[in-house]
């Protein structure tokens, strides 16, 4: 009798393991995270391709891709939207920075653009969440021999269903903006995933 009920609970516990999902099943979240200039960054988005925390935008008649980042609240009607001492990223990218000339090409991961027309923002706040001071840094536009143009950040783009973009930024900020000093580096890569909207 009690070798059944042995067999019994051990088949219990086998069919609830396999009920439950496993961690790295669990479907990623949407938003940008990861570490810069030595301070972690974490911007989720809860709302889709009309998220006001973190939003992005593909042309396809440009080439650029754009996105913002703003490090928000999680319960955001109840608690306000910025964190506080929030951080901004603010990202563009040419798929057609790398060519010496201005033809446009689908947007096809995985690929890796350049983005100089980026910043990233250090804001301190007081009283409500009420920016205090802010430190900015830009990302630099260096010009190449074949007259194509680059920079030191860049974004690797891994996958893109046509709507939802994932990837990478990687690189730094080189370019600060008083009272700012020295460059603002990517620890490692900022990882995103989130849905863009198409035009």
């Amino acid at each position: 009798m009690m070798t059944r009920i042995a067999q019994w609970l051990v088949v219990v516990a086998l069919v609830g393991a396999t009920a439950v999902s496993p961690s790295w099943a669990k479907k990623p979240k949407d938003g940008v995270f990861g570490s810069i200039n030595g301070k972690k960054f974490k911007a989720t988005n809860v709302e889709g391709v009309n998220d006001h925390c973190v939003s992005g935008i593909w042309d396809q008649a440009t080439g650029v891709i754009v996105f913002s980042a703003i490090e928000c609240k999680p319960h955001r009607r109840r608690q306000g939207a910025q964190r506080k001492n929030y951080k901004i990223l603010v990202i563009g990218c040419n798929i057609n920075y790398l060519m010496p000339g201005p033809t446009t090409l689908p947007l096809v991961a995985p690929s890796m653009l350049a983005c100089p027309s980026s910043g990233y923002t250090e804001t301190k706040t007081g009283r409500f969440h009420i920016a205090k001071s802010m430190e900015t840094w830009s990302s630099d536009f260096q010009l190449l021999p074949d007259f194509s143009t680059t920079s030191h950040l860049m974004m690797r783009l891994d996958s893109f269903d046509g709507s939802v973009a994932s990837g990478a930024l990687l690189g730094s900020f080189d370019i600060p903006q008083p009272p700012a000093t020295g460059s603002a580096a990517i620890n490692g890569e900022i990882d995103f995933r989130f849905p863009f909207r198409v035009e």
